[in-house]
């Protein structure tokens, strides 16, 4: 003869309903501090991308022996060597970033470079990479 119990697996709604709001809740808790992660990571990615093309800018101006220069444009800057002009690097900054210059950065072929600040900005932060005369970068 058959129990009368019925088979009770699975879940009950009521509990269904707790699981998903404590899950909306961290979710909710958590997007706000990933948005700015994410946000902060795209300026300090596009500030260390901004000094690798400084250092290599730097380096191409010793080795080939002409003159290179960065010329800064917002969203976007350019490496260009010197005699005869030839753009060897356009690279575009990530959604939200800029640059400005404080002037076009000047490589020459000797190693010293004319003193440029460079800011990277977006709409809650930013970071300035400094180019020295003797061609040493630092980024605060």
């Amino acid at each position: 003869m058959k129990s009368a119990a019925r088979d009770e697996r699975g879940f009950t709604l009521a509990e269904l309903m707790v699981v998903i709001s404590i899950l909306g809740l961290l979710f909710a808790l958590t997007v706000p501090t990933v948005s700015s992660f994410m946000r902060s990571s795209r300026l300090v990615g596009a500030a260390q991308t901004l000094e690798a093309d400084i250092h290599y800018a730097h380096s191409l101006a010793t080795t080939s022996r002409k003159t290179c220069i960065i010329l800064f444009s917002g969203a976007t800057y350019q490496v260009e060597q010197l005699n005869p002009t030839t753009t060897l690097l356009t690279r575009e900054m990530p959604n939200g970033v800029s640059c400005s210059a404080s002037d076009t950065a000047t490589f020459y072929p000797w190693g010293l470079t004319d003193p440029v600040s460079v800011t990277v900005s977006d709409s809650h932060d930013s970071s300035v990479v400094q180019i020295a005369s003797n061609g040493r970068v630092v980024r605060d």
